[in-house]
This record gives C-alpha cells, sequence and structure tokens, in this order.
C-alpha cells in the first residue's frame, strides 16, 4: 500500500477523502517541519516556496513562473492577467500546469473558485498518476485542434 502525506490545506480533506478510497494510505499534517520524508512514497505540499525533497511535489495557485508567492490568486486577478491556472512541481521542475481562464466579468471569487477546482482535479490526477507509476503523458488536456497542422514559424515537430 502506497504513503501519501498531504499538507492540511482548502483541497486537503477532499483529497483525503479521495486517495483513503484508492486503497492509499493518508496523512495529513500542518506544516513541512512535521513530516518524517523518508516515510511516505508522496508528499503533497500546498503553495510551498522553498526546496523539496525528491518525494515531493507542490501544488501553486498560478501558472508558474508568474506570480511564485503565497498570494498568487490575489496578484494575479488584480494584475488583471486573462489566464492563470495551476502548476504542479517539484523545485522548480515543472511537472503539470492547468489554465483558468478570466472573462471581463468574472468576481474575485469566482476566480478563486475555478482556481480551486482546477487544482482539486489536477491535484488527484497527478498524484495518482505518481503514485501508480504511470508515465504522466497529459495530452488530454489540451484542446482539440481536430488535427489541424501547426501554426508555429519554423516548426521543428515541437507537438
Amino acid at each position: 500500500m502506497k504513503k501519501l502525506a498531504i499538507q492540511k490545506s482548502n483541497i486537503s480533506q477532499e483529497l483525503t477523502t479521495y486517495f483513503l478510497n484508492k486503497d492509499v494510505d493518508v496523512c495529513e499534517f500542518l506544516t513541512v517541519d512535521d513530516i518524517d520524508y523518508d516515510l511516505f512514497d508522496l508528499i503533497v505540499v500546498d503553495d510551498y516556496e522553498y526546496e523539496l525533497p525528491i518525494n515531493s511535489i507542490n501544488i501553486h495557485s498560478s501558472l508558474l513562473p508568474a506570480f511564485p508567492q503565497k498570494d498568487a490568486i490575489e496578484k494575479a486577478f488584480m494584475y488583471g492577467v486573462k489566464i492563470s491556472g495551476i502548476t504542479i512541481s517539484n523545485n522548480n521542475n515543472i511537472i503539470a500546469q492547468y489554465p483558468v481562464f478570466i472573462s471581463t466579468d468574472m468576481h474575485f471569487d469566482e476566480f478563486k473558485q475555478e482556481i480551486m477546482k482546477a487544482k482539486l482535479q489536477l491535484s488527484k490526477m497527478i498524484i495518482l498518476d505518481i503514485l501508480t507509476n504511470r508515465a504522466i503523458d497529459h495530452e488530454y488536456l489540451q484542446p482539440d485542434l481536430n488535427n489541424k497542422p501547426c501554426q508555429c514559424v519554423n516548426c521543428k515537430g515541437c507537438h
């Protein structure tokens, strides 16, 4: 049975319930100082700003490298970005990102709620992929281009 540690956050309870139903031993913790990293297969932290051990991932509330600070949701909204999102990373190595679009009439509370939904959705998928040793290929997250040819200038087959 895999062992997962999740930092208490606004999505930790839902993640804990989800992974307990997946036959994973789940533990919640308050701060990174409270956890022995060697006892777990994966440690999940929320908006953490410092280096982490290799068996850890950070779920951040912006599309890094933009808005790396803890109050990223507020900063992005106040700055007026039209696209923000979620980044899951380990020590500045981006594992996955998911966009959240901000309409001109969107209220901050709606934006924050959309960020939390995206955070939960992407977190479940990535954590499960890591715990089950699945290769992470998230091509299905990209918009369907209906097999149109690439529009990149001087494309070298990058996608």
